[in-house]
């Protein structure tokens, strides 16, 4: 596809190859005064000046194109956001969260010394490199019912952990959503796991 700055080019080009050959059969034949070939001169200057204008124009904004699209289509570096959700119910309650991401921690959380947290959290994101990541999610929760439910405030200290393995890739954003989840069982401690969920789109699609 031809862009106007191609098109003037072309019509620019044109233009000069007319005027170059005109004042040439012109001389041959005598046609032209020497004051009208000094004015052909001229403006075969001022459009060959133009020309050389609108090819740096189109230039510039070929590469202006292609940076803008390297930065937000497929060549763009790979995007993992990882978000915390706390899914267990009013049957417990998380006591810490520790999320890593390849062997480094990138979330703490304690509830005796920080307000519990509501919803949705992210926890990171940041461009990594294309490749393998492993997150690793760990939960410490004890039970906390009410009312008939009071018996369960006696489970302390019940352990859920689950590695989970990225792979990114250029021009795309993963997001890993996980939280503790109470999935039920026979045993308070069969009750207890990581919920896991997992996206991959374009770094475009990518929302809040």
């Amino acid at each position: 596809m031809r862009t106007p700055n191609h098109r003037c080019l072309a019509f620019f080009s044109a233009l000069l190859l007319l005027f170059a050959a005109f004042p040439a059969t012109a001389q041959d034949n005598d046609g032209l005064s020497g004051s009208q070939q000094r004015r052909l001169s001229s403006l075969s200057t001022r459009i060959t000046a133009i020309e050389a204008r609108l090819r740096a124009l189109s230039n510039r904004s070929e590469r202006l194109s292609e940076k803008i699209f390297k930065k937000n289509f497929s060549f763009g570096a790979p995007r993992l956001r990882i978000v915390y959700e706390d899914r267990i119910g009013c049957t417990f309650r998380v006591n810490t969260v520790q999320i890593s991401l390849n062997g480094k921690s990138i979330f703490s959380h304690d509830i005796k010394k920080q307000p519990a947290i509501s919803g949705r959290q992210i926890v990171f994101d940041q461009e990594v490199p294309a490749g393998r990541h492993r997150v690793m999610a760990s939960f410490v929760i004890e039970g906390y019912g009410c009312g008939v439910f009071t018996y369960m405030k006696k489970y302390k200290n019940i352990r859920a952990q689950k590695p989970i393995i990225v792979t990114t890739e250029k021009g795309q954003a993963s997001l890993v959503a996980v939280g503790p989840i109470d999935k039920g069982g026979d045993t308070v401690e069969n009750r207890v796991d990581v919920s896991v969920e997992f996206t991959k789109n374009p770094i475009t699609h990518l929302k809040p």
